[in-house]
């Protein structure tokens, strides 16, 4: 369940988190505490001159207990999130959003988040990296947080038959 999300635009991550992500989260969900977050992994090379200075040692820093994601591969991290919004867990969506406190999300999902289109000799391509706008930033956050997931839930084994009907049998595995 996505249930709120927090944007800002030109500027930098401690002040993002230090001004309008931890304060809002204390306002937001009153009785939870931050449990942790997942990042891209080039947020953890720290800056040449001051190692320290890395978007996830600045977050660690302030309480935000962030590690880097297992890859920034884009066609892994989007798996992650189409793996939620093609499953059911108890019979209920694996993939729930706030309308309300999602915003930029829902538009990502419904045309911001998007491949960029080219033209390459009268052809119609597309690149192989979404395009990089307002809406790929809290969808990457997203595909970080939700690859942490995806691998966690049983997965279907090949569908077996079972010889005495024409009915597919699945066996589920952790």
């Amino acid at each position: 369940m996505v249930l709120k999300e927090y944007v800002a635009e030109d500027i930098g991550i401690k002040t993002f988190a230090k001004n309008i992500v931890i304060p809002r989260l204390s306002i937001d969900f009153p009785y939870c505490k931050i449990g942790g977050s997942e990042g891209d992994p080039s947020g953890a090379k720290g800056d040449e001159i001051m190692e320290e200075l890395s978007c996830i040692g600045e977050l660690n820093s302030l309480g935000i207990s962030t590690n880097a994601a297992s890859t920034n591969d884009p066609d892994v991290r989007i798996n992650a999130v189409r793996y939620f919004l093609n499953h059911m867990i108890d019979g209920k969506p694996a993939f729930l959003i706030s309308r309300e406190d999602c915003p930029v999300l829902l538009k990502g999902f419904m045309s911001g988040y998007h491949y960029k289109r080219m033209q390459i000799g009268g052809d119609e391509r597309y690149q192989d990296k979404p395009n990089k706008n307002k809406y790929s930033h809290p969808h990457d956050a997203l595909q970080y947080i939700l690859m942490l997931f995806a691998g966690k839930f049983p997965k279907p084994d090949k569908p077996k038959v079972d010889p005495f009907s024409n009915n597919t049998v699945f066996r589920w595995t952790n």
